[in-house]
């Protein structure tokens, strides 16, 4: 833990000693400034942070990092997808930087991953570890215990800010760091590994600082909107968050007196030049929107993830210790629908110290600038996570979750909203951790990080072993044309989509990562029409129609995995395939056969 500063003040009462915990918004006149410290010393400073907070991150996801190139934390779905992800923005940077959009999923598509999650604010800094290792699922898995480091820091750089003291920062930064929010979303890598929310505070708490200079001002500025533009970069959901803390900090600025409207200025060019910044990353997507009307998230999916108050009391599995506790409050507490979305429980000390510090600003009703915008920050996190609809229902009372909805349907899970409400719980906890009295506040530091290591270990992030990548997937890479993968995507006898079926072409796009060929093959919110016309034509495959549509489509190799086509309409494709006039074997290894079906579909190049 870094050392604690508050014997520097011991004799001074809180109230009284000239701390940013008192009144943020007041800044510090020259002569109450604190020594100023050189380079190094801060440098160092946050790497002790940042190394800290990694390794409770390890820990509290423990055995990822023990596994992470050959296992995906918890299933075989979205972590898939997510080292795809990864790995094709690695990819990207070297091949065609200034094509990174028009990524090889969902063939013809172009702009194609701005179909989901673009997170080439996290692909691109671990982009060098990608050309190092040429594994994204490695890569992909490291990212979810480094970015919650880089977030802890934050949190940390601004609980220190507000406090004053190192030691409650830390506390803080470590509750904030191994919140079960984070662990409950481990296989959605950009929600979990969200880094830029509490940089995007910290800037805006010091647009408030006074009397050093214009130059000060201005470089405040600008890391306002440097931060706003990595969360940006780094994740749409991300954005949001950030959007609902800009909005809670807003909140507590105008209830100030009087209103800081220079601040409020100096924010609003900050959160501008972030905008701008952010304009390689927003306009694939209005792009698409024009393109396809239809992509945009239907209020009833929004209302079916929408948590409720009693979210905030459902936690995930927890840590062997506190297993019980946690177990019974999932066991009343849980959602009826999509409980895995609406685990918001911020966690058995953050909860305590928040409550402790509610008690604390009711008995002293003066001086609560610091914990008012927490309180902030928590509220506006918890209405917008209610969703477009109090309760939920069609006819529930209208909340402010529809203003996202108006925007075009940003998201379709606002429960993850929620993941805003701890680090205003932070700023409180943080808050209330320093009024403790000096003598007594060592020991309760020390009480704070052993319960806070009691939640998180051990892990119950459980590891699934990986499909293998084999030769035949690599030498795909000489091939041309189009890759369809099966089995995909199954429709039922009615013509409707079978839901537990879609994820499966998580699998195909994770192995393509060996070739970067263009695959029909995708995983997203919204699937292109394009996408649909293949899919439909291969459910009796191999059939005349499929044939038609890969002569048009330009689809010269199929991949089958057969150790997936057990209990699929495709369970018999082999012996078919191998049957078919025109179709060659041209590869096969543990559980993958690769086709060569050019002159069966017509598509042999003239």
């Amino acid at each position: 833990m870094p050392p604690d500063d508050s014997t520097a003040t011991e004799a001074v009462p809180a109230d009284a000693r000239p701390s940013r915990v008192q009144d943020p918004e007041a800044g510090r006149a020259p002569s109450e400034a604190a020594p100023p410290r050189s380079l190094r010393a801060s440098l160092l400073e946050g790497l002790v942070v940042f190394l800290s907070q990694l390794t409770a991150m390890v820990l509290a996801t423990w055995p990822l990092v023990g596994r992470a190139s050959t296992h995906a934390p918890m299933d075989l779905g979205d972590p898939l997808l997510n080292a795809y992800v990864v790995g094709w923005g690695g990819h990207a940077a070297l091949g065609n930087p200034l094509r990174i959009f028009d990524a090889t999923l969902y063939d013809p598509e172009n702009l194609s991953l701005a179909l989901l999650e673009n997170m080439l604010g996290m692909s691109l800094p671990l982009a060098p570890l990608y050309w190092a290792t040429d594994n994204a699922l490695l890569v992909a898995n490291l990212g979810l215990v480094l970015f919650p480091a880089v977030a802890g820091l934050g949190a940390y750089l601004l609980a220190r800010e507000l406090t004053g003291s190192r030691g409650v920062a830390f506390v803080a930064a470590t509750a904030y760091t191994v919140m079960p929010v984070r662990l409950a979303q481990v296989t959605h890598l950009h929600v979990s590994a969200v880094y830029a929310v509490p940089y995007v505070l910290l800037f805006l708490v010091r647009l408030r600082a006074q009397g050093e200079g214009r130059r000060a001002d201005v470089r405040r500025v600008v890391a306002l909107g440097v931060a706003s533009a990595a969360g940006v970069w780094a994740s749409l959901t991300g954005a949001v968050l950030m959007a609902l803390v800009v909005l809670g900090w807003a909140v507590w600025t105008l209830t100030r007196r009087p209103i800081a409207w220079g601040v409020l200025g100096r924010a609003a060019l900050g959160l501008g030049l972030g905008l701008v910044l952010s304009v390689p990353i927003t306009l694939p997507y209005v792009a698409l929107r024009d393109r396809y009307p239809a992509y945009r998230h239907p209020q009833e999916v929004a209302r079916t993830m929408s948590a409720t108050p009693s979210s905030y009391l459902s936690p995930p599995r927890g840590g062997a210790v506190v297993r019980p506790v946690y177990e019974a409050l999932a066991e009343r507490y849980d959602a009826t629908e999509a409980p895995y979305e609406k685990h918001l429980f911020p966690g058995l000390w953050l909860s305590m110290a928040s409550v402790a510090g509610l008690g604390l600003m009711a008995y002293r009703r003066h001086r609560l600038a610091v914990p008012a915008l927490g309180l902030c920050v928590a509220a506006v996190g918890f209405v917008f996570s209610l969703g477009p609809r109090w309760g939920g229902h069609e006819d529930g009372m209208p909340l402010p979750f529809l203003v996202i909805e108006t925007l075009g349907g940003l998201t379709r899970v606002p429960s993850r909203m929620g993941a805003v409400v701890p680090l205003g719980l932070v700023i409180v906890a943080a808050w209330t951790l320093v009024q403790v009295p000096a003598r007594w506040r060592r020991p309760v530091l020390a009480a704070s990080v052993a319960l806070l290591v009691l939640e998180m270990v051990p892990s119950t992030v459980s590891m699934v072993e990986a499909p293998e990548m084999t030769d035949a997937h690599h030498d795909i890479e000489e091939r041309g044309g189009v890759v369809l993968a099966l089995p995909t995507t199954e429709f039922d006898d009615s013509g409707g989509v079978r839901g537990e079926t879609v994820p499966r072409d998580t699998h195909h796009l994770y192995l393509s990562t060996a070739n970067f060929r263009r695959i029909v093959n995708g995983y997203g919110s919204y699937n292109p029409p394009s996408y649909w016309e293949v899919i439909l034509s291969v459910q009796d495959f191999p059939s005349p129609p499929a044939w038609e549509v890969f002569k048009r489509r330009d689809v010269r190799t199929v991949v089958v995995q057969t150790e997936l086509l057990p209990g699929t309409r495709w369970a018999d494709v082999v012996p078919r395939l191998d049957a078919t006039p025109g179709v060659r074997l041209v590869g096969t290894g543990e559980g993958v056969r690769v086709y060569d079906v050019t002159e069966a579909a017509g598509t042999a190049p003239a």
